[in-house]
């Protein structure tokens, strides 16, 4: 997509606005918050795809603790629709529409990389590297940072440094947008003529409040240094990592049950601390020629048992080899989700859920894709409504409703074409009164339906309209057949598709 117009599209009010798009775009006259009607009138061909604003924040979080190398006081700018901001604040935004940035406060920070200039480069190139396109500035003010990230003269650099006491002449040439106001501000400071910081600097600061408020005021003296603005670095947790050290070298099965088990205690009360539970753990031996040896342990659900836990490791500590010894131990959570505090009940024996229990051991023993749960698709097609996938993971509920649908106990798949004797109206929707199916004639008595099933018109196949019937033959078997109409051929074929009984 870098080498052609593209952009993303979000709804607003039941129209499709841009919500971000690349450099091309802009070229051609196309920004965020323009209705993609009009961006289709400039440009015709300009490719869309809805956006995903939880997988922006997302992968904005992880470009954020990549650079905490350069800082630890890091933090990203939000990613919302513009919509969103203003109903927050009419008259504040921290980024623009479909925008995004990192924080980093690298006061004291940059001698380590041997220089600002020197860490710019190196920051903008990696992020490069990783398939981002990225601008960075370095100033004395938070405000000023952002607003020269975004519309100073970089010289093709991708990046800026605005030396010390310079902020009011570097921002006096830049846009209003550059002070991170709403669209509808920076439209009514554009009405009267004023286009630039420098222009609202050079008028009354009681004018611009009477007419602006007061939020005009606290960006503009913000970007300039006169308010101070701090930057929420996120709290790093503390790792859920447990370490065992021995006076001599152990080598036997029973001492790393022993030694597994105490880090268990130890890790177990390091995640009741942060309220979560382990779904994924890995159980390292160090020995002492320097090698080392990992045991994987997964569950279906997070768990901060240590009797759980340690049955999970049972089937795949009998087989270490401890070589010369193994001097060392690791516990670390490599994967969790939050767990609260389980309340214990009178009547309860302690055991474990019995079934959740023999599931981990089984994907524990065999792997996660060897062991499969039935789910609900999102398809009215019976072969497509359900599926068999891995048991550990992660599926989203469906809207679709199955409530008063009736389906055979037994699902053929593919359906078997049968044989219709005698006529069979091919304008009246009715199931015929003799078929032969696996060689065996079926006299049909009673029958339901029919219930019509339409292809779905964005899979690429041949597959018609179907119409099905619960029927019943003169020996009390229930069949679940059909009648698909094929369109293009102007065809009709019956099927058994299921067996009731």
């Amino acid at each position: 997509m870098h080498n052609k117009p593209f952009a993303l599209v979000t709804e607003r009010h039941g129209q499709a606005i841009l919500f971000a798009t690349n450099a091309i775009a802009e070229q051609e006259g196309l920004n965020p918050g323009m209705k993609l009607a009009d961006a289709r009138a400039i440009f015709p061909k300009l490719s869309v795809e809805p956006t995903q604003i939880q997988k922006d924040k997302a992968m904005l979080e992880k470009i954020r603790i990549w650079c905490s190398r350069y800082s630890p006081w890091t933090s990203s700018s939000e990613i919302q629709d513009e919509q969103e901001k203003e109903k927050k604040d009419p008259n504040l935004m921290l980024e623009g529409p479909g925008g995004g940035g990192i924080w980093i406060d690298a006061t004291g920070c940059s001698h380590l990389f041997g220089g600002e200039e020197i860490m710019l480069t190196d920051l903008v190139n990696k992020i490069d590297q990783i398939g981002f396109i990225s601008k960075a500035a370095i100033a004395e003010t938070r405000g000023a940072a952002w607003a020269l990230a975004r519309y100073g003269q970089n010289n093709q650099k991708n990046w800026t440094i605005a030396p010390l006491g310079t902020a009011r002449e570097t921002l006096a040439p830049l846009p209003t947008a550059a002070l991170r106001l709403s669209s509808t501000t920076r439209l009514n400071l554009q009405k009267v003529g004023l286009h630039t910081i420098g222009d609202l600097l050079k008028l009354p600061r009681a004018t611009l409040s009477a007419r602006y408020g007061t939020a005009l005021l606290k960006r503009l003296d913000a970007a300039i240094g006169k308010v101070s603005e701090s930057i929420s670095a996120v709290k790093y947790k503390e790792p859920l990592y447990v370490r065992i050290s021995f006076s001599e070298p152990i080598g036997n099965s029973e001492d790393f049950r022993a030694a597994l088990e105490k880090m268990l205690i130890l890790l177990c009360q390091k995640m009741e601390s942060q309220g979560v539970g382990a779904r994924r753990l890995i159980f390292t031996l160090y020995r002492v020629d320097g090698s080392i040896e990992r045991r994987l342990a997964s569950a279906t659900h997070p768990i901060r048992d240590v009797t759980t836990l340690k049955h999970l490791f049972n089937d795949r500590i009998n087989d270490i080899d401890p070589g010369f010894g193994v001097e060392e131990t690791t516990l670390f959570a490599e994967r969790t989700e939050a767990l609260g505090g389980i309340q214990a009940k009178l009547s309860d024996s302690g055991k474990s859920n019995n079934f959740t229990l023999l599931i981990d051991r089984l994907t524990n023993r065999f792997g996660n894709e060897k062991i499969l749960s039935p789910r609900i698709t999102e398809s009215h097609i019976p072969e497509r409504a359900g599926t068999l996938s891995s048991i550990t993971e992660k599926h989203r509920n469906t809207d679709i409703k199955y409530k008063n649908i009736i389906r055979p106990v037994r699902l053929l798949y593919p359906p078997e074409e049968v044989e219709t004797i005698g006529l069979v109206s091919k304008l009246l929707v009715e199931p015929p009164s003799v078929f032969r199916w696996r060689k065996v004639l079926h006299k049909i008595t009673l029958s339901q339906g029919p219930e019509r099933i339409s292809p779905e018109w964005w899979r690429l196949g041949k597959t018609g309209t179907r119409d099905y019937f619960q029927v019943e033959d003169s020996r009390g078997q229930r069949l679940w057949i059909f009648r698909e109409t094929n369109q293009g051929s102007k065809t009709t074929r019956w099927y058994v598709h299921g067996l009731f009984s």
